[in-house]
């Protein structure tokens, strides 16, 4: 309830939040006509409730995702975006509940059991966290997973996984500050 309240009472600015990024990209500004012609459009709401959850724009992204879920309680993309909008909201029990349901109810996707982990990371559950990361890493070697799967092996004492975890981070992206950082730590 807490939360409802203070997203609401931020309504006017998340109002001019949501103009600026709607003005700052022409193909959100689409999807958002798109789904005021037609709310049932759900191709187009799942789109841009997953642009706003990137953006932060939680309550607009409920907004979109739970009249979505009406009609489509059970839907993977559904449940997957409102549990990254309640971890944003730090409701992390929540945010656990739609995970797990969007696992539970659909293909178990590498970006899903992702997901899972950084809400096992925020509730600082380290060996959950590494379930799910190996999980989504089993499904594709991305570096966001392997350094996310490092920083848990941190979180847990496992430094000499940590480290070959986040050396392999690095070389599948050696851009990335967070694997090398985390790494600096281990090393």
């Amino acid at each position: 309830r807490a939360v409802y309240k203070v997203e609401h009472e931020n309504n006017n600015k998340q109002a001019e939040e949501r103009a600026a990024v709607l003005a700052q990209s022409p193909e959100l500004a689409d999807l958002s006509s798109r789904v005021d012609r037609n709310p049932a459009d759900r191709d187009a709401a799942l789109r841009l409730a997953a642009a706003y959850v990137d953006h932060q724009l939680y309550w607009s992204a409920y907004e979109l995702l739970t009249s979505a879920q009406a009609a489509s309680p059970d839907d993977v993309a559904i449940n997957l975006n409102l549990a990254r909008v309640w971890d944003g909201w730090g409701e992390y029990d929540l945010a656990l509940s739609y995970g797990e349901r969007a696992i539970g109810t659909g293909t178990a996707s590498a970006q899903a059991y992702e997901v899972l982990g950084r809400i096992h990371l925020h509730r600082n559950a380290p060996a959950e966290a590494i379930a799910s990361f190996n999980q989504a890493a089993q499904r594709e070697n991305k570096p966001s997973i392997l350094s996310n799967l490092g920083y848990s092996y941190i979180l847990a004492g496992d430094w000499e996984t940590a480290r070959t975890t986040l050396e392999k981070a690095v070389e599948l992206d050696d851009a990335m500050a967070e694997a090398h950082n985390n790494l600096a730590i281990v090393l």
